[in-house]
């Protein structure tokens, strides 16, 4: 019966070696194969970036290199007081408009500017340069 025993447990040891060498070998096999995976991931998030990349610096070259786009935009808000008075042919005193303020003294001011000759103005109507008033 010891006989017996003894051959049963180098038995139980010898199973157990093998279960272990090949639980062992599955280990290795799926370390090996999980480091490719990741390899070839790596590879492939790199050719992707790289890809993405190139498509963005084309995009900004063909922005800069097309001269009617501003590749920069801003805006901006101006506000201007202007105070202007114009006048065309000649009013008596009486008949000037009540809402300008300092009238004569802009007249003044325009009468002064102005040459000894007479003003010349020239009007064009409509899209070519032929027809004048």
């Amino acid at each position: 019966m010891s006989k017996h025993l003894d051959l049963l447990q180098k038995q139980i040891e010898a199973e157990k070696q093998r279960v272990f060498s090949h639980t062992n070998s599955n280990i290795q096999d799926l370390t090996v194969r999980s480091e490719n995976a990741k390899r070839q991931f790596l590879q492939i998030l790199q050719v992707f970036a790289e890809s993405k990349r190139q498509e963005v610096l084309d995009e900004i070259s063909s922005i800069s290199k097309d001269k009617t786009l501003q590749p920069l935009g801003y805006e901006q808000l101006r506000r201007l007081n202007v105070e202007m008075y114009s006048t065309v042919g000649m009013k008596k005193e009486v008949q000037g408009c009540d809402n300008v303020p300092d009238r004569n003294k802009h007249i003044k001011d325009i009468n002064d500017a102005k040459p000894n000759q007479p003003i010349k103005r020239t009007v064009y109507i409509g899209t070519d340069g032929d027809s004048t008033l």
